[in-house]
């Protein structure tokens, strides 16, 4: 077992892919920063996925959660972008988009007028998702 906040136990680039979701998104930028340098060594390009601020109804599903105490998952700080962190890291050709939109519904109660919306509206124009997903995937490769 590795602790993830401390250098990683693996020789440089030994790995393709480094991978990380339900981490970052527990911690400030700055310390989120920090820890995508040091994942750097081991591997050429990285893949996060962390949930999506952009997410109505992630977002809207969290703070109902947050506010009748029912929220499980301690501080969790969702972003729009992780772009700048990946550039402050030292990544390159870093690209985003969003994944689980039916996921995203999940965190709303069944007849919550919003899910049935957007679950309405997601049915009827899958074509027009607009970065709903519950997550937020960025891909990052080690400068050369």
């Amino acid at each position: 077992m590795t602790d993830a906040r401390k250098v990683l136990p693996f020789a440089e680039d030994a790995f393709d892919f480094v991978f990380q979701a339900g981490l970052l998104e527990h911690f400030q930028r700055e310390e989120r920063i920090r820890l995508l340098k040091l994942w750097q060594p081991v591997g050429h390009t990285m893949i996060s996925m962390i949930p999506n601020a952009n997410s109505l109804a992630y977002r809207a599903g969290k703070l109902l959660q947050e506010r009748s105490g029912d929220w499980l998952y301690g501080l969790e700080l969702p972003q729009a972008t992780m772009k700048d962190e990946f550039l402050a890291a030292g990544y390159q050709a870093v690209r985003e988009y969003t994944i689980g939109v039916e996921d995203a519904l999940s965190f709303l109660p069944e007849s919550h007028y919003l899910r049935m919306a957007m679950k309405q509206w997601f049915a009827e124009h899958p074509q027009d998702l607009f970065g709903q997903g519950y997550l937020l995937c960025t891909i990052g490769e080690k400068e050369q």
